[in-house]
């Protein structure tokens, strides 16, 4: 298992592009690496310290999600990256 206290950043997956279902709400996200991944494992993933510059988020439902790390800078986040629908 991969741990963020010893891993290097720069060894660390990214989100490179949004999927969708719907065209509104993330149903998964690809990574740096090229892999598709659903919100749950991005999620695991991110609480394993496995994707970088993201935070797990709960909606009021209770659902996990990822967000950027809050930041002044609102062009880094997932929002603004590129999204694809996926059928």
């Amino acid at each position: 298992m991969k741990n963020s206290k010893t891993q290097k950043s720069s060894n660390l997956e990214s989100v490179t592009k949004v999927m969708t279902k719907d065209g509104r709400y993330a149903s998964g996200y690809e990574l740096s690496n090229g892999e598709v991944v659903s919100v749950d494992e991005a999620v695991r993933m991110a609480k394993n310290g496995e994707i970088k510059d993201v935070v797990v988020s709960v909606t009021r439902n209770g659902d996990e999600y990822l967000r950027s790390t809050p930041d002044d800078d609102e062009s880094n986040n997932l929002s603004n990256l590129p999204h694809e629908k996926e059928y």
